[in-house]
């Protein structure tokens, strides 16, 4: 037996020579670092330990696939467990993924079970942190509870981040966050209003709006303590839980990442991970995936840049700008879920040469930018994102005024016919008003069928040599 547990150690100390131990740690200004390298987690919740070991392993390499970096596992304590968990950062660690490591009995006694992680996954190179526990603002544990749970997993492992998460579902319970941001070393708000849980108190009209000031109330609280925010962002149904329960829709989750992203949050775990997602709600499991790639291509800006929030008279309307070297990234959201909303961002005179690309050709661009001023209209839950760098174009306008192009009839029934100074090999892109591709082509001869679309309201991107223009069109019956 001795030798059994000998080979067992030999191997893990093999394992950890291999590959090296992974770090996890905050710097300064409170931004998480993974082997000292600014880092921006994006992934989701795992799937439920109910599920079979095969459903796990899918569920890691789908998140793998769709280019998140970090999940969660639960250390139920039994060896069946820990023989599985091994296996999920084994693989988690072959793609660089992080696993944020739980356990499920952190009852108000004193519970020795939450000190086993630290003590038999602090080696592994996918070790990514440990979450005290789950909701931890509701009722159940003491803020004397929780701030002993974190010394004693910091005193098995100071390698690794401790993460709690906060429900916020009360205004009593949301003042009280200075208190609870300062235990762990990452907090985590659980932003859930789409078809709210019904001890919550969400406004249904008002979500959207509700998502970025509490929010922003989450990080200012964070920030107090130079640590980071982490939003756990809703991709689930509340079921039976609510009294009108639904799915966020594409536009409410792209609208309420990127209001968190707009307040300064440092990292996006959504709530959840489930089959139910990624096989019986296509379009949000596409989004989400490709809100992963937005947050990848900025994230740089969003670690290492200068956060700007710009605070009108119209609390509906957001807008912040990063600043980095002569880059800075400009996102504008309107929270409204019936109104039109009127942009006018002035930006610092340096930038007012800059060529500006939107981030994803899924939104829309409404706005021009002149002489460093972003001014418009923004249409209800309309997101938009857009990069400056220097270089010789000099706006969004331009790409209004070098495609001058018409679309017509519109309303529209069966076809559109394009006008104006277009290539012969000009391409179209036909998208929903949420974003979601629909048709593309070559508008060849200048007319598109749009029959097989239903009556609705969309957009179309017509590109040629390089410059493009948006514009909607309203499909009838």
């Amino acid at each position: 037996m001795k030798q059994i547990y000998l080979l067992l150690l030999l191997c893990l100390v093999a394992k950890t020579v291999a590959f090296g131990q992974s770090t996890s740690s905050l710097r300064s200004d409170g931004t998480i670092l993974v082997d000292g390298n600014p880092f921006f987690p994006f992934g989701a919740y795992s799937i439920p330990w109910s599920e079979s070991d095969a459903s796990k392993i899918q569920a890691l390499n789908d998140m793998i696939a769709a280019g998140f970096n970090i999940s969660t596992i639960e250390d139920i304590n039994s060896l069946a467990a820990q023989a599985e968990i091994n296996n999920l950062l084994d693989i988690a660690q072959k793609s660089n993924f992080k696993m944020l490591i739980g356990v499920t009995n952190t009852s108000v006694r004193e519970d020795p079970i939450i000190f086993n992680p630290p003590k038999k996954y602090k080696n592994h190179p996918a070790t990514f942190g440990y979450m005290l526990t789950d909701d931890g603002d509701n009722g159940t544990r003491s803020l004397e509870y929780l701030a002993k749970l974190h010394n004693g997993v910091k005193g098995l492992d100071n390698k690794h981040l401790t993460f709690l998460t906060l429900t916020g579902f009360t205004a009593a319970g949301r003042a009280e966050a200075n208190s609870f941001t300062s235990i762990a070393d990452v907090s985590a708000y659980q932003c859930y209003p789409i078809g709210a849980h019904r001890e919550s108190d969400w406004e249904e009209s008002k979500v959207l709006a509700q998502t970025y000031l509490r929010t922003l109330g989450y990080v200012q609280s964070a920030a107090l303590v130079n640590r980071p925010l982490v939003m756990t962002l809703q991709t689930f149904s509340w079921g039976e839980q609510s009294d009108n329960p639904r799915y966020p829709t594409v536009s409410e989750l792209r609208n309420m990442l990127y209001t968190g992203v707009a307040a300064g949050i440092k990292g996006v775990i959504n709530y959840d991970f489930s089959f139910d997602l990624k096989d019986n709600q296509p379009a949000l499991w596409s989004e989400f995936k490709s809100l992963s790639k937005d947050v990848k291509s900025i994230q740089t800006l969003l670690l290492d840049g200068k956060l700007t929030r710009k605070s009108t008279s119209d609390a509906e309307l957001v807008s912040s700008y990063w600043e980095s070297g002569d880059t800075c990234l400009v996102v504008l959201a309107n929270t409204t879920y019936s109104k039109s909303k009127t942009v006018s961002l002035t930006l610092p005179s340096k930038y007012a040469k800059h060529m500006v690309t939107a981030v994803s050709t899924r939104m829309p661009s409404s706005v021009t930018y002149s002489n460093g001023i972003i001014s418009g209209a923004l249409e209800s839950q309309q997101v938009e994102v857009y990069k400056l760098t220097p270089g010789l174009t000099t706006g969004i306008g331009n790409f209004a005024d070098k495609v001058h192009c018409t679309i017509h009839p519109n309303p529209v029934k069966t076809e559109l016919t394009v006008n104006g100074n277009i290539s012969e090999k000009a391409s179209y892109e036909i998208t929903s008003i949420e974003g979601i591709t629909l048709q593309t082509g070559i508008v060849g001869n200048r007319s598109i069928s749009i029959e097989n679309l239903n009556a609705g309201l969309y957009l179309i991107r017509i590109m040629s040599n390089e410059l493009q223009t948006l514009q909607r069109f309203v499909k009838e019956e």
